[in-house]
């Protein structure tokens, strides 16, 4: 009870949008050997337009190691999502909705820190519009896993992925629709304003092979 209760709040305490969820389980087992806080339905509402919905997951685990258990120190550093959908916009006046990492300083239980170094995605749909530049990406993942240090201002994101793209639009042009793909890719993220920078990577589209700088 009491790891169940400090988790939801000091991780609202880090999010612009809180986290709303259905239920929380302990579990030894999904992750085996670190210990999994399980949320059940969980959901994020578009911090732009509480209407919408930026995150949702039918599960979602947060890993900790069981020695900090122990000692009731927990240093959450792996985020698995599975069966939902992530709806990120740049609106037409240039607002991201996926900037939902507060930054200002706010009081830290000391035994709990979320420091989120790794992200899976499974079995998830991610659709990202920019308005102002008139693009559209829709992609249906089946597994893809995230590296960096989300919660600091500029990293790195190391992305290995598995989807199916069923669109790439720019311009009111759709370059790719309904192609199986993979990825291996290493961008620069700075938020603070947001931009995205690839520093190298390797994309496979259908029998198509490409390098990406």
């Amino acid at each position: 009870k009491e790891i169940k209760e400090i988790a939801l709040k000091q991780i609202n305490n880090q999010l612009i949008s809180p986290m709303i969820i259905q239920d929380i389980e302990l579990s030894a087992f999904n992750y085996f050997p670190a210990i999994s806080l399980q949320f059940s339905n969980l959901l994020i509402k578009d911090p732009l337009s509480n209407n919408d919905t930026l995150i949702f997951a039918k599960n979602a685990f947060l890993n900790f190691d069981a020695y900090d258990l122990i000692n009731k120190k927990y240093v959450v550093r792996r985020l698995v999502l599975t069966k939902g959908t992530f709806a990120a916009k740049v609106s037409s006046d240039g607002k991201e909705n996926f900037n939902v990492f507060d930054y200002n300083d706010k009081p830290e239980n000391k035994n709990f820190k979320f420091s989120l170094d790794e992200l899976t995605l499974k079995d998830f749909s991610v659709n990202y519009q920019n308005i102002p530049l008139s693009q559209e990406y829709d992609f249906t993942i089946s597994d893809s896993k995230l590296k960096g240090q989300f919660s600091n201002k500029e990293y790195d994101l190391n992305i290995l992925s598995n989807m199916l793209v069923n669109k790439f639009d720019l311009e009111g042009i759709n370059f790719v629709s309904s192609k199986n793909a993979s990825t291996e890719i290493i961008l620069h993220v700075k938020n603070d304003p947001f931009s995205l920078t690839i520093k190298k990577g390797k994309l496979k589209i259908a029998d198509m092979n490409f390098f990406l700088e």
